[in-house]
């Protein structure tokens, strides 16, 4: 419910929420245009393996996050691998962010979005740099 009423969308109408494709909610009677954001939840696990590196194209993607036959238990695997997922989060939140960016500089008011909730959502998303968390 935070989200729609993040895009301007009523508690009342959030509420009321219906699924749009395969991870969307949209409110049921007001538009929204939001960025997906997906995350492959395997490549942190990767990345542990690796300590960053990505195994397909030996590049650095992820952290350091240490060798992973130096861990003692699971906990240091587990606490690794939390460190990487954040990392591949905050990349994806900030490409997400970009994507808000520039709908709210070039798209036009799409059909059936609310006035206020497009106005609420261009207001967030003009600015010249995209939001860093």
């Amino acid at each position: 419910m935070g989200l729609l009423t993040s895009f301007g969308i009523s508690a009342e109408n959030a509420r009321d929420w219906v699924g749009n494709g395969c991870s969307q909610a949209n409110s049921a009677d007001q538009r929204t245009e939001m960025v997906p954001t997906y995350m492959n939840i395997a490549l942190p696990v990767d990345l542990v393996l690796h300590n960053g590196i990505a195994n397909v194209t030996g590049k650095r993607v992820g952290i350091e996050t240490g060798d992973p036959r130096e861990f003692r238990s699971f906990d240091d695997f587990y606490e690794a691998f939390k460190k990487q997922t954040e990392h591949m989060m905050r990349g994806c939140l900030w490409h997400a962010n970009i994507a808000e960016m520039v709908k709210g500089r070039h798209w036009r008011m799409p059909a059936g979005v609310p006035k206020r909730s497009y106005n609420a959502r261009r207001e967030r998303h003009t600015s010249d740099q995209p939001q860093r968390l």
